[in-house]
């Protein structure tokens, strides 16, 4: 069975940026996550894998990886929770948190994660917002950055994604803005808001209900956190220019919303 299939073209951006003429066939990347959901990291952790698989096989690819906005738990608010009594209120009590939380860390041992659970989570919105904002200023590079700090400030350093000082922090370290003044004007205004909300309208109307989930190509679909050889199938496939017959797709694991995931 394929790992990946073929989807319907939606757009779910339309670009801003001219892109220059490229002999290698250009691919776009959308990544639709969250930064509270751990199987986002090690799906991306896997993407990156998958990357370098493509790069010793010499696929002639030109990759453009983009996060999408998607909200895990649209119930949280802007006051924190902690993490564990919030997991333990979804997912059925301490006890089977706990087992998750272990299975988990397993996972991300698997390929270099060191998952902490101590900490508070709360809405991730303006997080989006400031990876959108990262992405028009400075492209895939800079909102790497941006996502590799969250992913590592979240689930290994108890950090919350949601909340101002971090946000700020973060987005200062990392040079999305020049200035504290500057960051929480950001943050104080709607920028973005408009984007990141027709972000959550079109991952929904491309029936994504959990995350990760990579669109490649505006044509190919990649569910869940995948194993660096199923990006690599696509990427060969594409590397073909051909189209193939579309299949079911094999689901990774995923955090889907209302549902188990820690």
């Amino acid at each position: 069975m394929s790992t990946f299939s073929l989807i319907a073209k939606r757009q779910l951006r339309t670009p801003t940026r001219n892109m220059t003429t490229s002999v290698a066939h250009k691919i776009k990347v959308d990544m639709v996550s969250d930064a509270i959901c751990p199987f986002c990291y090690i799906g991306y952790k896997n993407y990156n894998q998958g990357v370098a698989l493509a790069k010793q096989k010499n696929l002639d690819l030109d990759l453009d990886l983009e996060f999408k906005p998607f909200l895990l738990d649209p119930t949280l608010t802007s006051e924190p929770m902690v993490k564990r009594d919030r997991y333990a209120q979804k997912f059925g009590g301490k006890e089977r948190v706990a087992a998750m939380e272990q299975q988990m860390v397993q996972r991300g041992k698997d390929v270099g994660i060191n998952f902490s659970y101590g900490g508070t989570l709360s809405r991730t919105h303006d997080y989006h917002r400031v990876m959108a904002h990262a992405y028009e200023k400075g492209g895939e590079p800079l909102q790497r950055k941006v996502a590799e700090s969250f992913f590592t400030g979240y689930f290994e350093n108890e950090q919350d994604p949601g909340q101002r000082p971090y946000l700020v922090k973060t987005a200062l370290d990392t040079g999305v803005f020049a200035s504290e003044k500057e960051a929480n004007d950001f943050f104080d205004s709607s920028a973005f808001d408009k984007e990141v909300n027709a972000g959550y309208r079109q991952a929904k109307e491309l029936g994504v209900s959990g995350v990760p989930f990579f669109v490649l190509d505006n044509k190919y679909g990649i569910s869940g956190a995948q194993p660096p050889e199923a990006f690599l199938q696509v990427f060969e496939q594409l590397s073909k220019e051909k189209k193939p017959q579309p299949e079911q797709l094999a689901d990774g694991g995923a955090c889907e919303v209302g549902k188990e995931c820690s």
